[in-house]
């Protein structure tokens, strides 16, 4: 329902792990910023911040889409919480990765 989608803004936007982001900033300049992108398969997102030298995986929480879906073109499907920790500590230990 619309209330609980703007208790659960609300909620979010009062907690201290997220940033909230002006509207009028392009997603793309933010993104262009971040050290990798995880996106929901499948998105252009994914494909665009690869090509930009962004390291980009699609997250499947259900584990239902398989790892080597056509739909990913080459991006990599991680499946489950462990495997999306491993990744985003890779990322972060990685000094060749933007800032």
């Amino acid at each position: 329902s619309v209330k609980m989608y703007k208790n659960l803004v609300q909620r979010l936007s009062e907690s201290k792990d997220m940033v909230l982001v002006d509207p009028s900033i392009s997603a793309i300049r933010v993104i262009e910023r971040c050290k990798g992108v995880i996106s929901m398969p499948f998105t252009a997102t994914a494909l665009y911040m690869r090509d930009q030298g962004i390291p980009s995986v699609y997250y499947d929480p259900t584990g239902w889409i398989q790892k080597d879906d056509r739909g990913a073109h080459g991006i990599p499907i991680l499946s489950g919480v462990n495997e999306l920790r491993e990744w985003v500590m890779v990322i972060f230990k990685d000094p060749l990765t933007k800032s």
